[in-house]
């Protein structure tokens, strides 16, 4: 079942060698095991309600949550009904398997909840949602090993690291100044400050996608922005509108803002 399926959507099956295959039945399912019998009815993320989904669609053309001890071969682990799902990039909805337990759906339903929250709070379109939701699955898969309060830390400071928040060289007369590390001292850092450096923390060790990424930060610094900009001139929806629409005056007025930012930051520490 997909946790974006709309409501009456019947289950589908995977297929394997073109036969479907049933949990109890003997085939077992690796990894690359990706197609199915048939599309789901429809689906609750898109506009008009179809499910179009294709192998293409699938985040990195596989299953996650795989079994790593055990495997058909290089790089096709098998799967386990408690803990495999898969990602469908269209409306980031969660594929899981119907007579699982309750780990993996009780997995989709918080992380939908979150990008619900990330979308009606925060104002990001459905996209950097979509990035932000594997941004967090990621981590969680990448620091496992660590305590979920950890793992939240992680998400959330390696954001707010690309948010403009690096450090700052504040004038104070003439040539003479001072470096802050308010954030750095307040909050750690989860990667070394530096473009290349979280380039290499999101793409590199998270696998999130070059593209992506550089429309996550993006997105994340115009958020930053945004909630400090007092008199509310700009709206989310008016500045994604300019981006899609008019590329030179979104450039001109990228650079005006990061004028501004530098201008808040220097009112902000002295």
């Amino acid at each position: 079942m997909c946790k974006n399926a709309t409501v009456g959507s019947a289950p589908v099956h995977i297929l394997k060698n073109g036969k479907k295959v049933e949990l109890s039945g003997l085939a077992e399912l690796n990894k690359k095991d990706i197609l199915m019998d048939m599309s789901f009815a429809g689906c609750e993320a898109t506009e008009d309600k179809i499910c179009g989904m294709t192998a293409e669609d699938i985040e990195d053309r596989e299953w996650q949550g795989v079994d790593e001890t055990r495997d058909q071969g290089k790089d096709k682990e098998t799967l386990k009904s408690q803990s495999s799902y898969m990602v469908c990039t269209k409306g980031w909805g969660i594929l899981y398997f119907v007579d699982a337990g309750q780990q993996v759906k009780n997995f989709a339903d918080e992380l939908s909840a979150f990008l619900n929250h990330l979308q009606e709070q925060f104002g990001f379109d459905r996209r950097t949602v979509g990035i932000l939701g594997e941004v967090y699955r990621k981590v969680q898969e990448e620091y496992a090993d660590r305590t979920q309060l950890e793992r939240d830390w992680i998400f959330t400071r390696a954001l707010s690291q690309i948010g403009d928040y690096d450090n700052k060289w504040v004038d104070v007369v003439g040539d003479v100044g001072f470096e802050t590390h308010a954030w750095r001292r307040g909050a750690g850092w989860v990667f070394e400050y530096g473009v290349e450096n979280a380039k290499n923390f999101f793409c590199d060790k998270l696998d999130i996608d070059e593209a992506d990424y550089k429309y996550m930060r993006q997105m994340v610094r115009l958020q930053h922005f945004m909630t400090s900009n007092p008199d509310g001139k700009y709206s989310y929806s008016s500045v994604y509108e300019m981006l899609e629409t008019d590329k030179g005056n979104f450039q001109a007025w990228k650079k005006q803002w990061r004028m501004e930012l530098e201008k808040c930051w220097k009112m902000m520490t002295i």
